[in-house]
């Protein structure tokens, strides 16, 4: 389908590619990374432990 006839510019499709800001690190082990917290993942555990906290331990 593209044969290289295509004259849509690239920057009016639906989700264009946003422009990088800051610093980009390659190694998640350097210390200047930093990777936000996924929510979902905090709560789901966060859940989990408190559940266990509340069931009471066998003996």
């Amino acid at each position: 389908m593209s044969d290289g006839t295509d004259k849509i510019n690239r920057s009016v499709l639906p989700i264009p590619t946003p422009p990088r800001t800051g610093l980009i690190t390659y190694d998640a082990k350097d210390p200047e990374s930093k990777y936000p917290v996924i929510e979902q993942l905090l709560n789901y555990f966060l859940e989990r432990d408190l559940a266990e906290a509340r069931t009471p331990q066998p003996t």
